[in-house]
């Protein structure tokens, strides 16, 4: 359920109190030899694959094995693209530098042993093709995402990401304050595709129907994602995390040539009330009520000429953001509910905007989801 707050426009579709499922993805998970061999398949809300991934977990056989993962979407961990809510950030989301790597090779070591009192908390490296061409379209010249231009093999990316727990070995607490579960993490993506998955617009994130809020021209040619991240719970009910992405397009890549983009995101997450823990308590396990304030601001930048001599807009994207969970006992259902602003400068925000705000550059939303497992 998502109410825009400032403005009906019912002829886009952006009523208040609008009501639908937005993901439905009944997944299956198959293992055996003692968790060895794993496949996995997950379906969308039409019975149509969404993805199937298959797992050698080798680690089992010794810890500094990897477990190797390949098919549609294997699991990586990186950044804290999601931190404490339900959807990536805007830029993570709409650039699909997430937490899985499409159509890949897999290389993820996530159980290292202590080395001393630090700990590499996950090195994952990936290598494979983003997207593919749909011989089924009915124009034989479309992707599957039905997206221009044809999509050729010489589609590839290469991902790498890092964990590291400097004192994730150190037991307990200084002062106090927990050390050991400080945490850096980065992410290297360098990307060569006809149509990167998702890029083209920002969009709002935690919504049935997105608003676009800025262009980010046509994704062709080559790019490249740098990510830097920081994970902490100095104590046991607060936890802390932040991201620095940068996103480039290089001079091939059409309307989107020399164009740069860099997103800081901030968030909190408190744990209020927990049923065996009472006041700042709680868990996903045991459940209970946290609150997660959340801000971050997109950058566009133009760092060249365009290839049609027009130059980019430059600009900011901002969101503020504040969620409340109710995560029931077990860790099988999550309520959330998630008041967003949206703001963006006059010169790039996206003509969507003016749909659902009264001054054309800034709005707020509502969201409530409900997240079950079973």
């Amino acid at each position: 359920m998502v109410i825009y707050i400032t403005q009906d426009n019912n002829a886009q579709g952006y009523q208040q109190g609008q009501i639908r499922i937005r993901r439905f993805r009944p997944s299956i998970n198959v293992t055996s030899q003692q968790g060895f061999y794993e496949v996995k398949w997950t379906f969308n809300g039409n019975s149509a694959a969404f993805d199937g991934d298959g797992y050698l977990h080798f680690e089992k056989m010794n810890p500094y094995l990897p477990t190797v993962g390949f098919g549609f979407n294997p699991s990586i961990k990186g950044l804290s693209e999601g931190a404490y809510r339900v959807e990536d950030s805007i830029l993570a989301d709409n650039l699909g530098f997430a937490g899985v790597q499409d159509r890949s090779l897999v290389l993820a070591w996530n159980k290292l042993p202590n080395m001393g009192v630090a700990k590499v908390a996950f090195l994952n490296f990936a290598v494979g093709h983003d997207e593919k061409p749909n011989p089924a379209a009915a124009d034989g010249a479309t992707d599957e995402y039905a997206k221009h231009p044809y999509v050729t093999d010489n589609s590839r990316s290469m991902l790498v990401t890092l964990g590291l727990r400097p004192l994730g070995g150190a037991k307990g607490m200084a002062g106090g304050i927990d050390m050991s579960s400080f945490e850096y993490d980065f992410a290297y993506e360098s990307l060569r595709n006809g149509y990167s998955e998702g890029a083209g617009q920002l969009k709002t994130v935690n919504a049935t129907k997105q608003v676009r809020l800025a262009n980010l021209g046509t994704a062709v040619g080559d790019h490249t994602f740098v990510g830097h991240g920081l994970k902490w719970s100095p104590l046991k009910p607060v936890s802390f995390a932040a991201h620095f992405i940068d996103w480039k397009a290089d001079a091939d890549s059409g309307v989107a040539a020399d164009l740069q983009a860099t997103e800081w995101r901030i968030a909190l997450n408190v744990w209020l009330w927990g049923p065996k823990s009472g006041m700042m308590g709680g868990s996903k396990s045991e459940g209970g009520i946290s609150t997660s304030p959340m801000y971050s601001v997109i950058d566009l930048k133009d760092t060249g000429t365009n290839a049609d001599g027009a130059a980019n807009p430059i600009g900011e994207v901002k969101n503020l953001g504040w969620a409340v969970v109710y995560n029931v006992p077990g860790g099988w259902m999550q309520i959330h509910g998630i008041w967003d602003r949206y703001e963006c400068d006059p010169a790039i925000c996206h003509a969507d905007v003016a749909l659902v705000s009264d001054n054309g550059k800034s709005f707020n939303t509502f969201t409530l989801v409900a997240e079950y497992r079973f």
